[in-house]
């Protein structure tokens, strides 16, 4: 499983991921601004992302199963 925390907020909450969901997970940590071509191809590959909500500046997400955007009040 691949998941991608994008963006600065949520980061934060990535820590103890790995721990909980186990080998072969993978967790990727990823400024609010994708940068490179590598970190908009680890984010289309993602099964899970974690992070503001989707626009058209960011790559479609082909295999996605999970999209969880963070409630603002």
């Amino acid at each position: 499983m691949r998941v991608v925390f994008h963006g600065n907020t949520a980061v934060g909450f990535s820590g103890g991921f790995v721990e909980l969901l186990g080998e072969p997970a993978s967790i990727a940590e990823r400024p609010d601004r994708l940068e490179t071509s590598a970190q908009e191809q680890e984010y289309a590959a993602a099964d899970v992302i974690i992070g503001p909500p989707f626009n058209a500046s960011l790559p479609r997400p082909e295999q996605l199963r999970l999209f969880h955007v963070r409630r603002t009040l």
